[in-house]
């Protein structure tokens, strides 16, 4: 048997009814969404992940300002699952809009967001910290 590779690229691409986001509809209907994900045997990854969003829904609604069209992410992190089932997952998840247009509020969209996982056999918990404003 060959032995398994070091590393693995995987791609996936996905349309969908909409993109919802911790219960926030992003794309108010269909959403093309896909990404590239690197993992390699030590537990260490890297990948992209892009979604369409409705361009109106962080605009300002009062005056008809567009938002953006298009998010990107880009993430990293260390996966690892010990013997006993015990596992951890450290990521940073950076949210990049291109178009660079802000919110109706006028902040900048950008932002990075930090999480710590810990899992055990079906039981996972997850913190997440978004670090920037």
């Amino acid at each position: 048997a060959e032995p398994a590779p070091a590393y693995t690229l995987t791609y996936n691409l996905g349309l969908y009814s909409t993109y919802m986001f911790r219960g926030v509809d992003y794309s108010d209907g269909p959403a093309l969404q896909g990404g590239i994900d690197w993992a390699h045997s030590s537990g260490f990854y890297l990948g992209t992940w892009f979604s369409n969003l409705d361009p109106y829904a962080f605009g300002d609604d009062t005056t008809g300002t567009k938002g953006n069209h298009l998010e990107t992410d880009f993430y990293g992190g260390y996966a690892h699952t010990f013997e006993n089932g015990f596992g951890v997952n450290f990521l940073g998840n950076y949210y990049k809009y291109l178009e660079g247009r802000n919110s109706a509020n006028n902040h900048k969209q950008d932002s990075f967001e930090a999480a710590v996982a810990l899992s055990y056999k079906w039981f996972t918990y997850t913190y997440y910290n978004m670090l920037t404003d």
